[in-house]
């Protein structure tokens, strides 16, 4: 298994650029999403008559937005482990043409991982559960 040492430094600068652009848009996905949800719910109890719940600023901030941060962060850096670890794997066979069924569904399975996870797409699917593996 890789260790820290086989990790270029290249690599590890765009892990933490892309992680942290992808951390800062599951914060703002989430602050837009309760700002929306705010404004339908007001619509909804003023129709009804109700009271509704009342967020803060912090409580938005708190239980929603660094919530989904942490998620996309994660995934994110997820993706990244997976493509290297894929990558690794790949350069220390001697000859791609002679591996098992097993070896290429992991190799195959890491590198889809690793993309959804790099482009953002990964935490959608989980939220959603349809994981790549899943009919």
């Amino acid at each position: 298994m890789p260790g820290l040492n086989d990790v270029p430094c290249w690599y590890i600068i765009l892990t933490l650029v892309v992680s942290s652009y992808q951390a800062y848009r599951g914060f703002m996905f989430q602050w837009i999403l309760a700002r929306e949800r705010k404004s339908s719910e007001s619509t909804d109890t003023a129709e009804k008559g109700g009271a509704q719940l009342k967020w803060t600023r912090f409580q938005k901030i708190v239980l929603l937005c660094i919530a989904d941060m942490f998620f996309y962060l994660v995934t994110t850096m997820a993706g990244f482990l997976s493509l290297f670890v894929a990558y690794y794997v790949s350069n220390k066979v001697p000859c791609l043409t002679e591996i098992g069924a097993g070896l290429s569904a992991l190799l195959i399975f890491l590198v889809a991982f690793g993309v959804l996870g790099v482009c953002g797409q990964l935490p959608t699917l989980i939220q959603l559960g349809k994981f790549p593996w899943k009919n």
